[in-house]
């Protein structure tokens, strides 16, 4: 996948005026999985954020001397992320903690006679746990929009998609 072809992720107004030097920034070279990443956050954060159309429409740098989109893009793109120790705990929390309360939910909907829906959490808990605990060791330095997309949007597709397999 090359970052020419990312580009289209990004809204017409933005590709428009940033988008040549973006591919001066990036290369239209393949790029790496994490740069992916990056340029798809990107993409999340200009369809949903308000400072990135008003760039678009109007200057490049707030009054306030904040940062120019492509300049962010340079920031963060290809850069190496650490994951802090604290990070890490945290989300090792959120895995196993999710993993408990997905088993106690189970538990619940089976006492309140809904078997079918207790049945299904087990098969999800883990997975969506891990979702959500990845999203605060890796996905930390996006926006919540983006966290939003790349980790709780897919968790409420894997649950959705457990609970309707189990009711058919």
């Amino acid at each position: 996948m090359t970052a020419r072809g990312l580009l289209r992720l990004y809204p017409r107004a933005w590709r428009e005026r940033y988008g040549e030097e973006f591919l001066e920034s990036v290369g239209d070279a393949p790029v790496s999985p994490l740069t992916a990443l990056d340029i798809v956050a990107g993409a999340i954060d200009a369809w949903w954020s308000k400072d990135v159309r008003q760039s678009t429409a109007g200057a490049a740098v707030s009054a306030g001397g904040s940062m120019t989109v492509i300049e962010q893009i340079r920031r963060y793109s290809c850069a190496r992320q650490e994951i802090s120790k604290r990070d890490a705990l945290i989300g090792a929390a959120i895995i196993v903690g999710g993993s408990f309360a997905g088993l106690a939910l189970e538990r619940l909907f089976i006492a309140l006679g809904w078997p079918e829906l207790g049945n299904a959490v087990p098969d999800v808990a883990f997975p969506a746990a891990f979702l959500v605990g990845t999203n605060a060791m890796w996905l930390n330095r996006y926006s919540w929009r983006v966290r939003l997309v790349l980790s709780a949007i897919p968790t409420a597709i894997l649950i959705a998609a457990s609970i309707i397999g189990r009711l058919t």
